[in-house]
């Protein structure tokens, strides 16, 4: 498999372990320094954000993808992830969002981890 097929199956796996709320999958592909902002400007590091999934303050449901982009320079890469995801967060209702994930990425230890993330709507 090749890098940016890495780095796609990558944030698949990612949602895919937000979903079924795997903080084992979750703490392997978020690097220790990971950090999210939402789009409400609202920061998290790694553990918060894995706590937030964990305790129900962050719910997600499904992804469906709309397109995903990758750009790869050495040990580093940007990935931007579209999609359609079904979520109930911050004590919202459940629904779907069209929410854009624009990520770093960084190749520590030969292993691709995701080290930064800023959500917004597309």
């Amino acid at each position: 498999m090749g890098e940016e097929a890495s780095l796609k199956a990558l944030y698949n796996q990612m949602y895919e372990a937000m979903i079924q709320k795997d903080k084992a999958a979750l703490e392997e592909i978020l690097a220790q320094k990971f950090e999210l902002r939402h789009m409400s400007g609202m920061q998290q590091n790694k553990t918060a954000y894995i706590d937030s999934i964990l305790n129900g303050t962050l719910n997600y449901y499904s992804k469906e993808d709309v397109e995903i982009h990758v750009a790869i320079t050495g040990d580093n890469a940007s990935l931007t992830g579209k999609s359609i995801v079904e979520a109930a967060v911050f004590s919202g209702a459940k629904t779907h969002w069209n929410l854009a994930l624009s990520m770093k990425a960084e190749k520590i230890n030969q292993h691709w981890q995701f080290v930064f993330a800023t959500a917004s709507i597309f």
